[in-house]
């Protein structure tokens, strides 16, 4: 699938739409976000404003964390992530921080997808192999 990329950011980048369940939490509630395709990113990481559909998803770990804002602990907790038209989904540990305005798709999912960025249409495309 072709996608384009989103102009609301400083300066155009590949954003997905994400569905964001947390493993574990009695509701079961789902949350759809926006998330940055970030090649630079070890693992997702969700934003607290995002995370707040979950308050009762139990923790799986503290772990030492080093980012473009910086450096300190995050918590991290199991979710399992769909994107919008690709098949499946991807259970992960994600990262929960303040730091993050939205999603962070991290290399724990894309390197599972074909990506291919073109800058010059500012379009990206995204497909499961």
């Amino acid at each position: 699938m072709r996608y384009p990329y989103d102009e609301q950011h400083q300066v155009p980048a590949p954003v997905a739409e994400v569905e964001v369940v947390a493993s574990g939490s009695v509701n079961q509630q789902s949350a759809r976000a926006a998330a940055l395709l970030d090649t630079g990113a070890d693992l997702c990481m969700i934003p607290e404003a995002v995370w707040h559909a979950f308050p009762d998803a139990p923790r799986t770990a503290r772990v030492p964390f080093r980012g473009a804002a910086g450096a300190g602990e995050i918590d991290l907790y199991v979710v399992r992530i769909r994107l919008r038209d690709i098949p499946g989904e991807w259970a992960v540990q994600a990262g929960v921080s303040s730091e993050v305005d939205e999603v962070l798709l991290g290399r724990d999912i894309l390197n599972d997808l074909r990506l291919l960025l073109d800058g010059p249409a500012l379009e990206f495309e995204l497909e499961k192999p």
